[in-house]
Formats: C-alpha cells, sequence, structure tokens
C-alpha cells in the first residue's frame, strides 16, 4: 500500500500497541485533535486455489485492497493536514493566482531548515490534479524567480540565526 503513494511512501512507519487520537499544541497554545483513522478493505480469494498453491488470483486480490485502503486513507490524512494548518493560520487561499506567486507566499510563511550544502530542505504537497494547472500557467517570470530567490535567501539566513543560538542542555 505504501508503495502506491508518493506522500505516505515517505511517512515513517512506527508500531504502537494503542493509538491515542492526534493531539497538535499550537504556538498559541490551542490544541487541535484529531480522531484516529478507521481504514478497512475487503478481498475474496478462491480457497482450492490457495490449497493448490495458485497465488495469481491473491496478488491482484491484494492491490485492490491496497487501493481500497488508499481511498480512505489519504483524503482523511489531507484533510486532517488541512484541519490543523487552518487552525494554525497557515493556509494561503490561491484565489486563481499563479502558482509561482502562491509558492513563494507559501516559503514566506515557514520555517525553512537547509542541508549540509545550503540547499533548502522542503516539500510541497499538493493533489496530483493540480500539477497539469501549474504546467498550463508556463515558466515563472524572471521577476516572480527572483522575488523567490529573495524569500529563500531570507529563510537561510534565519536558519543559520536559529542554529548559531541554539544551546545545548
Amino acid at each position: 500500500m505504501r508503495a502506491k503513494d508518493p506522500i505516505l511512501s515517505q511517512m515513517k512507519v512506527e508500531v504502537v500497541d494503542t493509538l491515542p487520537p492526534s493531539r497538535v499544541t499550537l504556538d498559541t497554545g490551542m490544541t487541535v485533535e484529531s480522531p484516529n483513522i478507521e481504514v478497512t478493505s475487503a478481498f475474496t480469494l478462491g480457497v482450492p486455489d490457495m490449497i493448490d498453491g495458485r497465488f495469481e488470483s491473491l496478488y491482484p486480490a491484494l492491490d485492490e485492497a491496497a487501493e481500497q485502503a488508499l481511498r480512505t486513507l489519504m483524503p482523511a490524512f489531507y484533510q486532517h493536514v488541512s484541519h490543523v494548518t487552518e487552525a494554525a493560520g497557515q493556509t494561503i487561499e490561491a484565489g486563481g493566482r499563479p502558482f509561482i506567486e502562491v509558492m513563494i507566499e507559501t516559503i514566506d510563511k515557514m520555517d525553512v531548515n537547509f542541508d549540509e550544502e545550503d540547499k533548502p530542505t522542503f516539500s510541497i504537497v499538493m493533489h496530483p490534479d493540480m500539477m497539469e494547472e501549474i504546467r498550463a500557467q508556463g515558466e515563472p517570470s524572471p521577476e516572480a524567480m527572483a522575488r523567490l530567490q529573495e524569500v529563500i535567501e531570507r529563510k537561510r539566513v534565519e536558519y543559520h540565526r536559529r542554529r548559531d543560538t541554539r544551546r545545548l542542555s
């Protein structure tokens, strides 16, 4: 199932005995709680095939079960992310603006980290249908790209200031 979804495949797996509801405490002190996501799948197998060691029907059945689970899990995951980001005031209304403008505003709101080569290490998650809309907008203007670079450079300076002021306990 994880291999079928590019976002889910990047999430860390942790085995736990019990799973309490998700609680996120915002900088304001407000706590956003979300219930667990129940994911189920069903599939049918022919017992005679399994007894005889014929697994040709097993693999497509497992594949469809994974698809069923993803159709429940991922929309609920995106709804959870939306709920938390809205509560934190971290959503941005695109309102028909070019993607590059929305991206600049988004990065400007984020704490951005940088790798050992001083390159930004963030990911932008969006619905796959958005890629076609972005492609249709064409290449960003040089002015927009310059503004993006200004924001990234400012975030680089902020990152290094944060790192320079960390204290070890």
